[in-house]
C-alpha cells in the first residue's frame, strides 16, 4: 500500500509517499526531475515527517543522510499503467 501526503506546504519538498510493502520513502523535491527513493525507512519515520512543523527541516535532519537512497527519473511509470498497454495491438 502507498500512503501519499496530499496537503502540505514546503519550500523543499513537492511530493512525499511511503510504500508500506517495501518500506521506502519516495520524495520529489521542488525544481527537480528526480524522485529519491529512501530504503528501509520505518513507517513511524513517515508519520513523524508528516507531523513535523517543518517537513523540509525534519527531512534534512532525520532522513536525508540517514538512509540509503537511489535517484530515478520522475514521473515514474507505475505497474498498473504498464498493465493497461495493449501489447497485442497491431500497428497499421
Amino acid at each position: 500500500m502507498k500512503i501519499t501526503l496530499t496537503e502540505f506546504e514546503s519550500s523543499l519538498l513537492e511530493k512525499v509517499s511511503f510504500n508500506t510493502k517495501a518500506n521506502v520513502l519516495e520524495v520529489k523535491f521542488l525544481h527537480s526531475d528526480l524522485m529519491y527513493i529512501y530504503k528501509d525507512v520505518e513507517l513511524i519515520e513517515f508519520y513523524n515527517l508528516q507531523e513535523a512543523e517543518s517537513l523540509g527541516s525534519y527531512f534534512a535532519k532525520n532522513i536525508r543522510n540517514n538512509y540509503e537512497f537511489e535517484k530515478i527519473e520522475y514521473p515514474i511509470i507505475m505497474e498498473y499503467e504498464i498493465d493497461k498497454v495493449d501489447h497485442n495491438k497491431e500497428d497499421k
